[in-house]
């Protein structure tokens, strides 16, 4: 992610970039598990696996030379500090949350093993959307901290009304015109899997379905924050993946 930042030049593309690499993980989750590992066992997917990222470094060795890098710079101010600092709590309270949601879901007890990653795509999936979303206009923005403190609350109190949602939303599955509704979505699946797929998507959705939406856009918002002290893109981007990460880890 830090090198690729580099490639883009204008920050507003940032999120364009952290979107198609978090798309590209949901479809790894889904093709994986739905797909690869049923068919081909575990193996010959590793190997599939291993044989795509030599075709991506591949493509990125034949693209060497070819487009314009922004320039590797330190921080001009001491408020990429506090800006880091933020990042690194969305990074812990993050998958913090996740764990949270996965317990609601009950994911763990599921004897079916792709629940887990359907629940991981559609989260992947809203990452990437929301940080697509919000390259549109983080680069024309003139205050992205103030936006990135509002996207912490928004995630905030969407993830507190996310579990009353949720509980409205279970005696209301099988009753009209929502069951109708799922109906159409579970016919191409099969009436076993399909009600599976669609009951525990539609909850995911219901969970998490803004709040990780609004972590999305949370990305491309800190990029955007930190960059206005800094000349550089590199550097400050892969310093907000680390603290990111090391939250995450905490």
């Amino acid at each position: 992610m830090p090198l690729l930042s580099r490639l883009v030049v204008h920050p507003s593309r940032i999120g364009r970039l952290y979107a198609a690499n978090t798309l590209g993980a949901m479809l790894g989750a889904l093709v994986a598990d739905f797909y690869l590992v049923p068919q081909w066992g575990g193996c010959h997917a590793a190997r599939v696996a291993a044989s795509l990222i030599c075709a991506a470094g591949a493509f990125a060795w034949v693209l060497r030379g070819r487009l314009e890098l922004a320039p590797i710079s330190a921080p001009q101010s001491g408020q990429w500090l506090r800006i880091h600092f933020a990042y690194a709590m969305h990074g812990l309270l993050g998958l913090a949350l996740q764990v949270i949601w996965m317990r609601l879901l009950g994911v763990a007890a599921q004897p079916r093993i792709w629940v887990f990653s359907l629940m991981l795509a559609i989260y992947l999936g809203l990452l990437a959307l929301g940080s697509w979303f919000a390259s549109f206009w983080v680069g024309r923005e003139q205050h992205p901290l103030r936006t990135f403190g509002l996207l912490s609350l928004g995630i905030a109190t969407s993830s507190l009304l996310g579990p009353l949602a949720l509980v409205w939303l279970e005696p209301h599955l099988w009753h009209p015109p929502l069951s109708q509704w799922l109906w159409l979505l579970v016919r191409p699946f099969g009436p076993e899997m399909g009600w599976g797929m669609v009951l525990s998507g539609l909850r995911c959705l219901v969970l998490f379905g803004i709040p990780v939406f609004l972590m999305g856009m949370a990305f491309p918002s800190a990029c955007a924050a930190a960059l206005q002290h800094s000349s550089g893109i590199g550097q400050p981007v892969g310093r907000l993946y680390m603290v990111n990460t090391l939250g995450a880890i905490l």
